[in-house]
Parts: C-alpha cells; sequence; structure tokens
C-alpha cells in the first residue's frame, strides 16, 4: 500500500513543523488529597452504572481552589437503600433536603445543583480509588450563602467548622 504524503519533503516540513510546535503542559492526573473548594457543574443520573448495576447519580465538580483549580472530580451515588444516608447527607449539604430520591431522575432537579460551590475532602480508599466527600456549602447554586469575602469558620487546622465549633469531616 502506498501512502498519499510519503514525499520526502513533504515529511520533512511535516517533521519541521512537529519540532516547532510548543510541548503540552504536563497533565497532573493523580488523585487529589486533602480539602478544596469545588463548583457543582454537572448532576447526571446513569442507567446501570452504578453498584451491580444499579442507578448512578453522579456530581461532577471543578475544583476552585485554593489549589488545583480546574481540576475535575466526581461524586457518584449508586441509587441502592443500603447507600442512601450518604445521598440525604450530600442533599442536606447542597441546602437541598426537600429532595426526594425518586426526584432525582427529573433533570430539572439535577439542574437545580448546577453552580453550587462546596468545601469537599479527597482521599484514597484503602482499593486506591479517590473518594470525594461533601463537607460544607460555601454558596448555593441560587447564590444564597457564604462567598469568598465571608467565607465559613475554620479550626486551627483551617479545616470547616460547623456553627457548634466542631469539625466537619
Amino acid at each position: 500500500m502506498t501512502y498519499p504524503h510519503t514525499d520526502p519533503d513533504f515529511l520533512d516540513d511535516l517533521d519541521g513543523a512537529y519540532g516547532a510546535a510548543p510541548a503540552p503542559e504536563p497533565r497532573n492526573n493523580d488523585p487529589l488529597r486533602g480539602t478544596f473548594q469545588a463548583r457543582v457543574i454537572g448532576a447526571v443520573m446513569e442507567d446501570g452504572k452504578g453498584f451491580e448495576g444499579s442507578d448512578r447519580l453522579s456530581f461532577e465538580l471543578r475544583v476552585t481552589g485554593p489549589t488545583a483549580a480546574g481540576r475535575h472530580l466526581w461524586r457518584n451515588h449508586s441509587m441502592r437503600k443500603d447507600g442512601i444516608e450518604w445521598l440525604k447527607r450530600d442533599l442536606y449539604t447542597l441546602g437541598f433536603p426537600d429532595v426526594k430520591p425518586s426526584q432525582l431522575y427529573d433533570p430539572g432537579t439535577r439542574a437545580r445543583f448546577v453552580g453550587a460551590d462546596l468545601n469537599v475532602k479527597c482521599d484514597i480508599n484503602k482499593n486506591g480509588y479517590q473518594v470525594v466527600y461533601f463537607n460544607s456549602l460555601i454558596s448555593a447554586a441560587d447564590g444564597s450563602g457564604f462567598d469568598e469575602r465571608n467565607p465559613p469558620p475554620v479550626d486551627a487546622d483551617g479545616a470547616p467548622v460547623g456553627p457548634d465549633g466542631r469539625a466537619l469531616f
């Protein structure tokens, strides 16, 4: 088989253009560890993608600071009875205690989460997978709540604390 662009001059020009092109920025795909601020940029229900074939609610987050800005995180919930307390905790943290699991199948309900700013904790579980926890709400999707000029209270180590002064995680 003959390739149409095997002309030596063309290949030399191509090699020259390749050499002159800027090198890509190195990617950091290492799992994040620590506490970060992040914004909910999406919430989707995925059919059969959860544990043992259950449906999965997946929150997509973009880190906004204080480090790793721009990195993406995902918080997933399998729609199963044995994990419902984690889902309920996250819905309360997002400021939506009134949302029931059945309502999460409605795209309009999930759209209400987009834009919420959260304090999240990232860690690695015993199997080596990254886990993300919603710690506290900074600013609700509708803009209510804390803002950057009035951050939530923190302890001596900089970790967010609740109104009672206890650590949130």
